[in-house]
């Protein structure tokens, strides 16, 4: 049941709105900073977030309104209380009071710990830093997270199809998604990635090749693009320059499907255009979760390995990324990269003076079953 996932201060609550047998959401109230939004409200599915569900500039006498005369609905779970405890405004709900059948201060002070919490506020604007949308969820509002400066992921699924204009307006944290599709392979990134011009990872969900059923994870990296309005003089025209490979990347769909084909396809523009530590996570993305990558793409991401991998391995060090780094450490063994061995004890010195003790203990286990050198004895008469 979607109460029993709420415990103490991490509850959160909902005003909703119900249309025909379905739910839509038209704000969050928690002390935390995710939203996570349920697949149902009661007998519910939630299938649409009002505009400006998020976004601190909701007008709340359209809210108060909507309660006062029964068309929205407050819906808090049990571990609160309940919804007949509580009321709601714009900015926040709070507990009602309750009558205590002692009058005496110890009676008052029952009763002010039975209420519990006695405030949560609205989570919108700078509050907000992650949301998660079911897979029930259909459509997203206008201008739902208009202003949420602070918010860096967002969750949803190929069934959330119908997104409103200017959703992510002044949204200009945003860099990580993880996208579900349908069993089909469909999905909106596209239109989402449209909206976010700044470098966005993402973890995307696809059927499985070989069941239909489970879902292949693949790391992709879309690069940051800029548009800049250049002034052609002689021809009196102002002319649109895209600076970056961003929106070259952001044109690998075919309709709602990614192709990954594309997106390979493009690596030698990024290798000239991006920042190396762009180039190189796209690298490590695709080798580690190679979701249609063709044995072409897979030997040009190796061969970028092969060369860069000492300069990558370092990076990866510094970021404390020792589950990335012990992969790579393997990969260029794999790949049969040169003086794997004295790689190994370079970094293993690198790593000590940066305090890795994870990727020193994993480094010195792999010169332990490194065979040995041994010098021949000569034996003279």
């Amino acid at each position: 049941m979607y109460e029993e996932s709420f415990a103490g201060e991490t509850a959160q609550a909902f005003v909703y709105e119900r249309t025909g047998n379905s739910a839509v959401i038209w704000r969050c109230f928690s002390h935390g900073t995710k939203a996570q939004i349920p697949q149902q409200i009661g007998d519910c599915p939630v299938r649409a977030i009002a505009p400006y569900a998020f976004s601190a500039h909701m007008e709340e006498r359209t809210l108060r309104r909507g309660l006062e005369n029964g068309n929205l609905h407050l819906y808090v779970p049990e571990v609160l209380g309940g919804s007949a405890h509580w009321i709601a405004g714009g900015s926040g709900i709070r507990a009602c009071k309750k009558e205590t059948s002692a009058q005496s201060p110890k009676g008052q002070q029952a009763d002010r710990e039975q209420t519990g919490i006695r405030e949560i506020p609205a989570l919108c604007g700078d509050a907000l830093e992650e949301v998660v949308f079911p897979g029930t969820l259909q459509r997203v509002g206008r201008y739902c997270f208009y202003d949420c400066a602070r918010l860096h992921s967002l969750t949803f699924y190929g069934e959330t199809t119908d997104w409103g204009s200017g959703v992510f307006t002044r949204c200009h944290r945003v860099r990580n998604l993880r996208v579900h599709t349908d069993m089909e392979g469909r999905s909106s990134l596209k239109e989402v990635l449209d909206e976010l011009p700044e470098e966005i990872f993402v973890e995307y969900y696809v059927p499985d090749e070989c069941s239909g059923l489970t879902y292949a994870r693949a790391q992709l990296v879309f690069p940051e693009f800029y548009e800049e309005g250049v002034e052609n003089t002689p021809a009196r025209i102002l002319e649109t320059h895209v600076h970056g490979s961003g929106m070259s990347y952001r044109n690998c769909f075919q309709g709602r499907r990614f192709d990954f084909g594309q997106y390979d396809a493009l690596f030698s523009r990024a290798q000239v255009l991006e920042r190396e530590q762009i180039v190189y996570r796209m690298v490590l993305g695709r080798l580690r979760t190679a979701v249609a990558l063709s044995e072409k793409a897979r030997s040009v991401y190796e061969t970028y390995l092969c060369t860069h991998g000492k300069r990558i391995a370092q990076e990866l060090l510094k970021q404390g990324d020792t589950q990335e780094f012990c992969w790579l450490i393997e990969r260029l063994r794999g790949i049969g990269v040169s003086e794997w061995e004295s790689l190994v004890q370079e970094l293993g010195r690198e790593a000590a003076g940066l305090h890795a003790g994870e990727a020193v203990s994993y480094l010195m286990n792999l010169g332990a079953g490194m065979p040995r050198k041994t010098k021949r004895r000569r034996l003279e008469l």
